[in-house]
């Protein structure tokens, strides 16, 4: 056996070994991601319905929505480029329809991820052993193959690359709009927290497995009580509240008609026998 074959061998043993652990090591990166992620959709829902409950933005529910929170970035920043920059623009729902179609489209990926995994594995690809006598099938069994693969292989190639742009689109709107809620929050440490979220939060995505939004969620939630970039408020005066006085009521007055003339009793004739005198009665 010379060194090629001996190289060779100890690679196999070793992806064996890999993909042996890869299933576990899978499960463990999934449980860490999740314990990050559920703390930090906590803290950035605190903190985007205080801010927005106390600007006076309406429907500050949506905060607590996975997909549609970012409506409600997307509203922070609009208010803040209205108000302070004089600035009209649509952001909350452009990081709508981005993340709504980002996620769609994920899901997909994933989708067709799982079921060209099960093909490989019902047709026993995943086993190392079967694949080093792949070189021996024919070539009706390589046709097969590449028929059941051809859908999942398709439909992952037609979600992943829309899905991938949308991401980045989603991410470059959504630290747009981060900025803005931090100029609003504190004009003068924005620079600084601007820069923490991308370096701070990219490096920990990468080297830790860790989601991207932890760290502008924690910053979010120290500054959902500052306004500091946004114009004071008019104090609201108290209006004491003077008695109405009352109307007077309306005099209706009837129409003015000629008196009805007086019908005059007409005498009633008397009969004969009450006109004879009392005399002539007697004889």
């Amino acid at each position: 056996m010379n060194e090629m074959e001996q190289y060779l061998e100890q690679y196999l043993e070793r992806f064996e070994q890999l993909m042996d652990n890869s299933l576990l090591t899978t499960v463990i990166d999934y449980g860490i991601s999740m314990l990050f992620m559920i703390p930090a959709f906590v803290l950035m829902a605190i903190a985007l319905h205080c801010m927005a409950r106390r600007r006076g933005i309406y429907h500050t529910w949506t905060a607590w929505v996975p997909v549609a929170n970012a409506w409600m970035v997307g509203c922070l920043s609009d208010q803040y480029r209205a108000v302070v920059l004089d600035q009209r623009s649509n952001r909350r729902k452009s990081l709508l329809w981005l993340n709504l179609g980002r996620t769609v489209l994920t899901a997909l990926v994933s989708v067709f991820a799982a079921i060209f995994l099960i093909r490989l594995w019902k047709m026993g690809l995943l086993d190392l052993q079967n694949l080093e006598s792949l070189e021996q099938i024919d070539e009706e069994t390589a046709l097969a193959i590449l028929e059941q693969m051809a859908v999942p292989l398709f439909g992952l190639l037609l979600c992943s690359i829309p899905a991938a742009v949308l991401s980045v689109l989603y991410y470059i709107t959504f630290y747009k709009s981060l900025s803005d809620i931090y100029k609003s929050c504190d004009p003068h440490r924005a620079r600084l927290l601007m820069i923490l979220s991308l370096a701070v939060g990219l490096g920990a995505s990468l080297a830790m497995g860790l989601p991207i939004m932890v760290i502008p969620a924690v910053f979010l939630f120290l500054c959902r009580h500052r306004d500091w970039g946004m114009p004071l408020r008019e104090p609201i005066t108290e209006v004491i509240a003077q008695p109405v006085p009352e109307a007077e009521p309306e005099v209706y007055c009837l129409p003015q008609t000629e008196p009805a003339e007086e019908i005059m009793e007409e005498p009633m004739e008397e009969s004969a026998e009450e006109s004879v005198p009392a005399s002539e009665t007697e004889n």
